[in-house]
């Protein structure tokens, strides 16, 4: 028997590092990621190993070390679609505005 697929979304919050100092207004990074999981549960597991792909460090033209955590990471989202085509929306949030 195949095993059956869904797509899922996560939203990750990077928090930006220099020289491994954070800072108070430091610069953050929305990233909307999707993959796919086979259950609720490996979708829970897979999020973080997803959110985690994400960070990544490199040298500035100053010649500091810039590095991006993972500040936040949010539920994974199933995206109730077999494939992802143009416009399928990936994730979505419901709230009050003030």
């Amino acid at each position: 028997m195949k095993e059956v697929m869904s797509w899922y979304s996560v939203r990750v919050i990077y928090r930006s590092l220099v020289n491994g100092a954070p800072a108070v207004d430091a610069l953050m990074e929305e990233s909307i990621r999707v993959f796919t999981a086979s259950t609720d549960d490996e979708a829970r597991s897979k999020r973080e190993v997803v959110a985690r792909e994400g960070e990544h460090s490199y040298k500035n033209e100053n010649g500091e070390t810039i590095q991006w955590i993972v500040d936040s990471v949010d539920a994974a989202q199933d995206i109730f679609e077999e494939q992802l085509l143009d416009g399928t929306e990936v994730h979505s949030r419901l709230f009050r505005a003030g």
